[in-house]
């Protein structure tokens, strides 16, 4: 920012003043050197105060994501993408357990229904055993078909 000695220095030679760019009124005396405006005293004291504003709001920002980093390097499981990742981990054991329980249950009742008919077939070659045995009416051709039923099941 140039001083008042610096901007009447900088201004053209004539005695045409020149407008604040705040006020408009035809005493712009000192420049400011980042937005190349001209201002009243009062209304430079105001676009300073202005710009202090602005760079304490940066200063917050900036002071707020150096706690984010200093946490994020404190803790790195404490990213936000790992809480994702964690959670997305626990969603899919849950789907798994339960997708393994439904295949447990369906492998159980298969078994359950297997085991009975294999039941009531030995019961109804045991009842023809017994019956051909103590008739004595059995040959090979029965005790072949018995042994491969015996196989089947």
């Amino acid at each position: 920012m140039a001083t008042a000695s610096q901007a009447t220095t900088q201004r053209p030679s004539s005695s045409i003043k020149l407008p604040c760019a705040t006020c408009a009124k035809p005493i712009g005396i000192v420049r400011c050197e980042g937005c190349l405006k001209l201002f009243c005293r009062t209304d430079l004291n105001e676009h300073r105060n202005q710009l202090s504003k602005q760079l304490e709001e940066i200063t917050v920002e900036h002071d707020l994501f150096q706690q984010t980093l200093n946490q994020s390097t404190a803790d790195p499981r404490s990213h936000a993408l790992i809480s994702r990742i964690n959670a997305w981990e626990k969603e899919s054991k849950n789907k798994i357990k339960q997708a393994a329980e439904e295949a447990r249950c369906l492998i159980e009742n298969q078994a359950i229904m297997n085991t009975k008919q294999i039941s009531t077939r030995f019961r109804e070659m045991t009842d023809r055993l017994k019956k051909e045995q103590k008739e004595d009416t059995y040959d090979e051709r029965d005790l072949k078909r018995w042994k491969e039923q015996l196989e089947q099941l």
